[in-house]
């Protein structure tokens, strides 16, 4: 209820070009959720039986965009056969025509909009973002409106609709491997023929075949994945930097960036094996255990296990969070860059807080330990990050 009450504040403000920098930022994260589209559908298609203000239709810029939406309606409306079923979309055309040519960038309009805050610049949240690379080497941009995708006899999005189709002479072999990659501010999924599913966060890669063998289930992860495995006699294995992690059938998260130079396997329900290659030592894990492999050991700790599963339910969870790993996790998810003024500072952060907010939104809930920051744009069209103690 509240969100549908932003959205008509921001929509009657939006009409009339009076939206603040943070009140922009503000409506973009809240239209990344489908449902706050569907809304702002309906109120642009509620905008045609209410008054628009005079000065916003004499924009000339907004004349321009009126007249050639009435141009093409007219040129459709004229075909006979369709001019019963375009009438109710002649009117969205022009609702869309008085207000989203803004949003989406209007003659008078910057093409990208600078995001203000109280921090200088801003950065919006991740998003469904992701790439498949095939056996050919073909590389395939996935759908942002898709959250994952099926690989069963082709590869197909949740929804059902085609990736790349199972022909006869290309029928799938478990030599045959799939690489999924999400950047910097991406996440996707994927389900196995097996059923069982992994959660990529963002700047990680999964490679795997694109059917599993008679004796084993096995992947490769780099970066950070939520895993849950479905039962089979079948071992599965994730095979990280450093060690490999063996499971019959359960819930587990892996969080192994190469910079970390670290793994951490944290253990939701069930049973897995972690055997660590650097001393060919092997432990298996109790739910809401945690193991942390290095070229020295494998020590295994007691923890709460939302603390590291948090992003897949879209939240951030700082407890007793180590500065460096939280702007770290900051850095991946909004794709900027990060710096210090100085050296880290030897503290910790706490609260909670979702992966939906924009970053200044998040930073203010972190400066409360003491630490302030600064966004900036910098001349790569990237931004910039920086940790001020």
């Amino acid at each position: 209820m509240a969100q549908e009450r932003a959205l008509a504040r921001l929509f009657r403000k939006y009409l009339t070009h009076e939206l603040t920098a943070d009140e922009l930022t503000e409506l973009r994260v809240l239209l990344e959720d489908e449902s706050n589209r569907m809304r702002w559908d309906e109120l642009a298609h509620e905008s045609l039986v209410e008054p628009v203000s005079d000065d916003f239709l004499e924009d000339p810029a907004v004349k321009q965009e009126l007249a050639r939406s009435f141009s093409t309606i007219r040129r459709r409306m004229a075909r006979p056969k369709l001019r019963r079923m375009l009438f109710p979309a002649a009117a969205a055309m022009l609702a869309l025509a008085i207000g989203l040519w803004w949003f989406a960038g209007g003659p008078n309009q910057p093409s990208a909009p600078a995001l203000a805050s109280e921090f200088g610049s801003d950065a919006l949240p991740g998003r469904n973002k992701a790439y498949l690379m095939l056996p050919n080497g073909e590389r395939i941009t996935l759908s942002g409106k898709q959250g994952g995708i099926v690989v069963n006899k082709g590869v197909r999005y949740e929804n059902g609709s085609v990736v790349v189709r199972e022909t006869d002479e290309t029928l799938p072999t478990t030599a045959d491997t799939l690489v999924l990659s999400t950047p910097a501010g991406g996440q996707y999924a994927v389900t196995f023929s097996d059923g069982s599913r992994v959660w990529l966060n963002a700047g990680s890669t999964l490679k795997y075949p694109m059917r599993f063998g008679d004796e084993r289930r096995s992947v490769v992860l780099v970066g950070e994945g939520y895993f849950e495995v479905e039962p089979d006699a079948v071992p599965f294995s994730v095979h990280t930097a450093g060690q490999t992690v063996t499971v019959l059938g359960t819930a587990f998260n892996i969080y192994g960036y190469p910079e970390e130079g670290q793994v951490e396997t944290t253990l939701v329900n069930g049973s897995v094996t972690v055997s660590n290659h650097h001393s060919s030592s092997a432990h298996r894990l109790r739910p809401g255990q945690q193991s942390i492999v290095n070229a020295k050991q494998t020590a295994i700790n007691d923890v709460a296990v939302t603390d590291f599963t948090a992003w897949r339910q879209g939240m951030f969870i700082f407890n007793d969070t180590e500065l460096t790993k939280a702007i770290k996790q900051l850095g991946r998810w909004y794709d900027v860059d990060v710096v210090y003024e100085g050296a880290p500072p030897n503290t910790s952060f706490f609260g909670e807080i979702g992966r939906d907010k924009s970053l200044s939104q998040v930073l203010s809930l972190l400066k409360r330990s003491g630490v302030n920051f600064r966004i900036e744009e910098a001349v790569n069209d990237r931004k910039v990050l920086t940790v001020i103690p």
